[in-house]
C-alpha cells in the first residue's frame, strides 16, 4: 500500500520528541545529578541498548503485527518511559527508565519504516524515503533548540514535553489500527527474500536507472560500513559535543541547541536532496567520497572557536551525515521481499555505532580532549573509506581474455 502522511506526522513528531529528550537529558544527567562527562556520554546512549537487541531479536514478531498497532504501542510505552526518567531520583533509575524507552523503540521505528517501503522500489522507494527521512530529520531540527530553551526554565521541562509528543503519537496511530490500517504484518505468502548475496543488481534502481555493475550486496554492506563510522561520529556529536560547547567553550545552553538546529536544518535539506536524485544508486564511488569529505570536516572542528565556523561546519556534517543514512537504507531494503527486517538491521547498525561513540567518546573527552575525540572519528571514518575502495575494487568484474 502507499505510505500515508501519517507515517511523515508520526516520523517528525517522534524525531522531535527524541531530539527534545535527547538534549534534554544531558543537561538533567549532567546539571541534576552532577555526572562526569563519561557518565553521561554512557547513560545518554542507554537507551540503544536494548534497542539494538530489539532490532535484531524481535524481528519474527515483526511479522505478525499490524505496523500501526506496533507503532501506537510503542509511543504510549515510550511516553510513560520518558516520564519515568523525569522523575527518576538517580543516574541508574534514569537509565533503568531509559532502557525502557529504548525496548519501546525496536517496535517503533523499524515497523515504521517496513511499512513506509511496502511496495516500492527505485526511483519511487527513494522518494518515499526522502520525504520521510526530511520528515523526522526536521524533529531533529527543532527538537534540540527548544530543548535548549526549556532546560534554562527547568531541567525536566524537555522531558515533560518529550513525553508529552510521543504521546499525541500514540493517539492517531492507535486510531488506524483499530479501522484495520496501517499495512500489513508480514509480506506476501509467495514473496521470496533474495537473501545476501544471490540478489540481482537491477533490484537496485528499478525503472529508475539502469542496473549498475557492481554487486547489489557489496554495495549494501559497504553502505552499512558509511553508515556505522558516521553515527560513530554522531554519537560523538549528539552526546559529548554539547558538553564541550557549553563548558569549554562557554556557550549557553540555547546556543548549543541553535547551532544543532542549524545542523538538522542543512541534514533535513540534504535529505530532500538525496531523494529527489538518482546518480548515487547502485555506486560506491559517492560513499567514499562521502567518507572522505566527512572525516576533513571533523578535523576542521577542532580549531573552530566562533559560532559562525561551528555553525558551518555542522550544517556540512549534518549533510554528509545524511547522505550515510540515505545510502545505507536505500542499498539496505531495495530489492528485499521483507523489507522490515532489512529495516531491522540498519537500525541495528545505526544504533550500535551511536552508542559506541558516545560511550567511546565520552572517556576520550574526560581522560584527553575534544581534540581526541575529533581525531578520533575522522581516523575512523577514513578506515571506512578505505574498506570500501578496497571493497569495491575486489567485487568488481574484471574482463580479460580466455
Amino acid at each position: 500500500m502507499g505510505a500515508p502522511i501519517p507515517i511523515y506526522l508520526a516520523a517528525f513528531a517522534a524525531a522531535t520528541s527524541m531530539s527534545l529528550m535527547g538534549l534534554g537529558s544531558l543537561f538533567f544527567l549532567r546539571n541534576g545529578f552532577h555526572a562526569s562527562p563519561a557518565v553521561v556520554a554512557s547513560v545518554a546512549v542507554a537507551w540503544n541498548i536494548p534497542y539494538v537487541l530489539g532490532c535484531l531479536f524481535f524481528r519474527p514478531l515483526f511479522k505478525r503485527m499490524r505496523p500501526s498497532a506496533s507503532i501506537a504501542g510503542a509511543s504510549a510505552v515510550a511516553s510513560a518511559a520518558i516520564l519515568g526518567c523525569a522523575s527518576s531520583g538517580s543516574v541508574w533509575e534514569f537509565a533503568l527508565f531509559y532502557f525502557a524507552f529504548g525496548t519501546a523503540l525496536a517496535f517503533f521505528w523499524p515497523m515504521m519504516m517496513g511499512w513506509l517501503s511496502s511496495g516500492s522500489e527505485g526511483g519511487e522507494l527513494g522518494r518515499r524515503q526522502g520525504i520521510y527521512n526530511m520528515s523526522w530529520c526536521l524533529g531533529i531540527a527543532v527538537g534540540p533548540y527548544f530543548a535548549g530553551k526549556l532546560s534554562e526554565m527547568d531541567l525536566t521541562a524537555p522531558l515533560h514535553t518529550a513525553a508529552a509528543v510521543f504521546a499525541l503519537v500514540a493517539l492517531p496511530m492507535g486510531w488506524i489500527a483499530l479501522r484495520g490500517g496501517g499495512g500489513r504484518s508480514a509480506p506476501p505468502e509467495n514473496a521470496v527474500d533474495p537473501g545476501v548475496d544471490d540478489e540481482p543488481a537491477a533490484a537496485l534502481s528499478v525503472a529508475s536507472h539502469p542496473a549498475p555493475a557492481e554487486n547489489a550486496a557489496t554495495i549494501r554492506y559497504l553502505a552499512w560500513v558509511g553508515l556505522f563510522s558516521a553515527y560513530f561520529a554522531n554519537g560523538a556529536s549528539w552526546n559529548v559535543l554539547p558538553l564541550y560547547l557549553n563548558e569549554i567553550l562557554d556557550f549557553s545552553k540555547p546556543a548549543v541547541g541553535a547551532l544543532f538546529l542549524t545542523r538538522s536544518l542543512a541534514m533535513t535539506a540534504a535529505f530532500y536532496l538525496w531523494g529527489k536524485t538518482l546518480f548515487w544508486h547502485g555506486k560506491t564511488y559517492p560513499l567514499v567520497i562521502a567518507q572522505t569529505a566527512l572525516a576533513a570536516t571533523v578535523l576542521a572542528l577542532i580549531p573552530a572557536r566562533g559560532v559562525f565556523v561551528i555553525a558551518t561546519l555542522l550544517a556540512v556534517f549534518g549533510a554528509l551525515s545524511a547522505f550515510c543514512y540515505s545510502s545505507a537504507i536505500f542499498h539496505g531494503v531495495a530489492g528485499a521481499a521483507d523489507k522490515a527486517r532489512r529495516v531491522g538491521t540498519h537500525e541495528a547498525i545505526l544504533a550500535a555505532s551511536a552508542v559506541t561513540g558516545s560511550i567511546v567518546s565520552g572517556l576520550l573527552y574526560q581522560e584527553f580532549s575534544m581534540a581526541t575525540v575529533f581525531a578520533g572519528c575522522a581516523g575512523l571514518c577514513l578506515l571506512a573509506a578505505a574498506t570500501q575502495t578496497a571493497g569495491a575494487a575486489s567485487a568488481r568484474p574484471t574482463h580479460g581474455k580466455n
